[in-house]
């Protein structure tokens, strides 16, 4: 669903909204504004002429002036340029000045807008118009034979892409045992009384590993197997290490060994976590921890998100 601030922003410009998409003609491009998780994305439909100055759009999109508007990342294809921002206040305000520096450098670039189809870079006509297409988050314009060839590739694409692998359940298996691999560091920092985010990171990349060498599926379905497994592996090195702090307790002054101590921590775990004194620092600590670990994973998960929403994405009319 569109935000609030761009569904203002789509009115101001008398763009259309359909799919979570705000799009529209502007200074002679197809242009979509979306959200994205912690960030919002712009993407003109374009399409390379043999006098079209691709370094000139790279180096524009990786200059100044990109940076100063709150670019984070670009990406440049045949038929269209996505381009997203950083999501913080005054975003909005910046999106709308970089689509006036964003649309004149493609025009001086020679980059062809909405005279010619994205796809086969001709012109349309009267008997064969534009047809706007929905696709992986932008719109482009296609001839009607040329939005039938991408539609007809794109199902092929995305169900070879559901067929590979050995399903989401391996793969969810091996992105559980990739978090408690990578919770390891998490555990040791926790047991020093530290919150460490960038050891939230590991335990995303850790999951994300693991769905892979178990050659799990590259759908969207991946997100939720990664974030799943790593908010497991944050809350069990938590209630792990509470059981470590109250073996440790009991072996303090008694002469045994922590290890040995174990056993009797795990017996009385059960009225140490729900004691009064205990279960709000518990909760405190997990609410924490996950927070934290949350943090350190979004950017790969998100990254995840965007590439499984590709792989198997299929366009449709407008």
């Amino acid at each position: 669903m569109l935000g609030t601030g761009l569904q203002k922003l789509a009115a101001e410009l008398g763009f259309r909204i359909s799919d979570g998409v705000a799009y529209g003609e502007y200074n002679g491009y197809m242009l979509a504004l979306r959200d994205g998780m912690s960030c919002k994305l712009l993407s003109a439909a374009i399409s390379f002429g043999e006098s079209s100055d691709r370094n000139g759009v790279y180096a524009f999109l990786s200059g100044d002036y990109a940076k100063q508007h709150r670019v984070s990342t670009f990406n440049v294809t045949a038929s269209c340029i996505s381009v997203t921002f950083v999501d913080t206040v005054g975003t909005i305000k910046k999106i709308r000045e970089f689509m006036d520096g964003f649309t004149d450098d493609l025009r001086r670039c020679g980059v062809n807008g909405i005279g010619l189809c994205n796809r086969c870079s001709k012109e349309f006509s009267g008997e064969d118009p534009a047809e706007a297409v929905f696709f992986d988050g932008s719109v482009l314009l296609l001839h009607h034979h040329c939005a039938d060839e991408l539609i007809g590739a794109s199902e092929v694409a995305a169900a070879k892409v559901k067929e590979e692998g050995n399903g989401v359940a391996a793969g969810a298996v091996g992105a559980v045992l990739g978090a408690l691999v990578g919770a390891i560091p998490w555990a040791v920092a926790y047991y020093f009384g530290w919150f460490v985010a960038v050891l939230g990171f590991l335990i995303g990349l850790a999951s994300i590993k693991g769905y892979e060498l178990f050659k799990g599926q590259e759908t969207k379905a991946k997100v939720v197997a990664v974030t799943i497994s790593s908010l497991f592996a944050v809350v069990l090195v938590e209630f792990v290490m509470l059981v470590i702090f109250a073996a440790t307790g009991l072996a303090d002054g008694s002469g045994q060994s922590v290890l040995s101590c174990i056993p009797s921590a795990l017996a009385i775990f059960p009225s140490l976590i729900t004691s009064p004194d205990v279960l709000p620092s518990v909760i405190v600590d997990v609410v924490l921890g996950c927070v934290f670990a949350g943090i350190g994973f979004l950017s790969p998960v998100s990254k995840i998100f965007s590439k499984a929403s590709s792989a198997t994405a299929v366009p449709h009319r407008l």
